[in-house]
């Protein structure tokens, strides 16, 4: 059957490209080898691979273009090595929009996100296999409006896929294998309902009741399993705010992701949540329930009849002028985004929950979209990029007491990402300083590692940030015994998202760094204490800072 499989390739990519035998043994992953190597050079080769492999039940495993065969259990079979080192283009990119966010976004949510303030439910998040690295900011905007409206939210590490896309490809036993790990996973997390954010996976886990009636010992546990799965959408959007939603000013046009209005009948809640967001203009969108084109495998598979699909969807979204095209499905949000790179038309994709997080917590510096940014790097001067992640009246952030405190994920002295969400569980004590090596901030900092053991008791972090380079920031704590963490706010956003930010520090013109402040933040996330020097030379009231998180304890 090899010599069959490898003609055909041959005939369609040409015999150059396609390898058999011992030449495979370079694609080895662990014990297993290929018995061939298909080498496309554009799209249309890759759909037509897949489709034989399809066709003929192949194991299929993507290789090259920098791909890293590093997480995820072993492929079960391994017949063909897809290497994707030749082809003509890139697929997504633009410099300043990669694909694939940087590996240290890829963090893993906490396992447990506390609710801020009265528990209404334990909610299961599902991240997805895909999700969790192309579009991670949607996990951890969902986590931050879960635990807003009330909900512990868990998100297993060990979770794994859903079988979503093994379905749409017809292997349904590995389906059914990966519905039955993730059950188990949710059923040892004691959960009362099982949350999806995209809709796909959502539509997949409702039916896995039908997936499994015939596998005993599972019929009923599965049944019981989607019996709790909710989409995002409708665990938020009838929550009462009371008034702690601010205003989102952009214009947004939805699009329905299939999987959502058509498998789950999910049509309402999407546009509530975004009508209840203050400002938010709700422009609807024509033939908003038609097909983008991504249709789980179907833009690989049949890529040029997703394309006329794509085409159509993406005209409509140019008619209705607005800012942003929300949707709730990774598929979507993927297919959506290179319709419109290709278009040229500056409309960006967004999950609704993100927006409803942008509500609880501020607009990202870039939120006012892509079209504000080009006008701003058409018509601004010197400088205008960093005043852009400054305040502005549109989008501070307002950082006080008895709001959500606005998550961030930095660097720290090791190089790795840490985010405010990394200390959930635990009360926060965060500390900004103007600039490393200064003497009050060597003091200051000094001070709270004095001050460690009882914030240790009182089950608290300390965490310093300032617009220092990671590696000013690692000299600093060696100097002076910092064990805590130190993380560098490089662009300034932060600064500006908890509103310390200091411009033209000892009266150089552009020298901005963070204001000295220090917040108190509870275990739920929430601002307990707020102190704001105004000017560099003040140090925070040490005994008052203690006696904040005495408070929590």
């Amino acid at each position: 059957m090899t010599a069959a499989w490898s003609t055909v390739l041959a005939n369609r990519l040409g015999a150059d490209r396609v390898l058999v035998g011992g030449a495979c043994a370079r694609y080895r992953l662990g014990n297993l080898v290929p018995a061939m190597v298909a080498s496309p050079t554009d799209e249309a080769e890759v759909a037509a691979v897949l489709a034989t492999a399809a066709r003929d039940g192949l194991g299929v495993v993507p290789w090259g273009g920098g791909t890293h065969q590093s997480f995820g259990r072993p492929p079960a079979r391994y017949d063909l090595a897809l290497d994707l080192g030749r082809l003509n283009r890139v697929l997504f990119y633009e410099p300043a929009d990669p694909p694939v966010p940087p590996r240290a976004e890829w963090q893993p949510l906490p396992e447990v996100t506390w609710a801020a303030g009265p528990v209404r439910a334990r909610a299961g998040l599902l991240t997805g296999c895909a999700q969790r690295y192309l579009l991670p900011g949607v996990n951890r905007a969902s986590a931050r409006v879960l635990a807003a409206a009330g909900y512990d939210v868990v998100a297993p590490r060990e979770q794994g896929c859903c079988g979503a896309l093994h379905l749409h490809a017809g292997e349904v036993g590995e389906a059914r294998a990966l519905a039955k790990a993730l059950i188990a996973t949710f059923e040892g997390a004691g959960v009362d309902l099982v949350v999806s954010n995209a809709a796909g996976c959502g539509a997949a886990m409702r039916e896995y009741g039908h997936l499994l009636q015939d596998e005993p010992g599972w019929r009923e546990r599965a049944a019981t399993f989607s019996a709790k799965v909710r989409d995002i959408s409708e665990v938020v959007a009838g929550h009462a705010w009371n008034g702690s939603l601010r205003a989102v000013p952009v214009s947004v046009t939805y699009h329905e992701a299939c999987h959502l209005a058509h498998a789950q009948g999910i049509r309402l809640e999407p546009r509530a949540l975004l009508r209840g967001i203050p400002a938010l203009r709700l422009v609807e969108l024509p033939e908003s329930d038609v097909c983008c084109g991504s249709a789980g495998v179907y833009n690989l598979l049949q890529p040029s009849f997703a394309q006329r699909i794509l085409r159509r969807k993406i005209e409509n979204i140019r008619r209705t002028g607005a800012d942003f095209v929300a949707a709730g499905n990774i598929g979507c949000l993927l297919q959506l985004r290179l319709g419109l790179r290709e278009a040229g038309l500056a409309v960006r994709t967004v999950h609704p929950v993100e927006l409803l997080d942008w509500a609880l917590h501020g607009m990202p510096a870039d939120g006012r979209g892509q079209r504000a940014e080009r006008r701003e790097r058409r018509d601004g001067a010197a400088g205008r990029h960093t005043t852009r992640m400054l305040k502005t009246k549109e989008q501070a952030m307002g950082a006080q007491v008895g709001q959500q405190a606005p998550d961030f994920t930095l660097v720290g002295t090791d190089l790795r990402a840490v985010s405010l969400q990394d200390f959930a569980g635990k009360h926060v004590v965060l500390a900004f300083y103007p600039a490393a090596f200064t003497g009050v901030c060597q003091k200051e900092l000094c001070t709270f590692r004095d001050q460690l053991n009882d914030f240790a008791g009182a089950h608290t972090a300390v965490v310093g940030v300032s617009v220092d380079s990671p590696f000013a920031n690692k000299e600093f704590a060696a100097k002076n015994g910092l064990t805590f963490p130190l993380l560098s706010d490089i662009t300034r956003e932060v600064i500006a998202r908890y509103d310390v930010v200091f411009n033209d520090l000892a009266g150089i013109k552009g020298f901005t760094v963070a204001k000295r402040a220090v917040f108190v933040i509870d275990r739920a996330g929430v601002i307990r204490y707020r102190w704001v020097a105004p000017e560099p030379k003040l140090e925070p009231d040490y005994a008052e800072v203690a006696a904040a998180v005495k408070q929590l304890a």
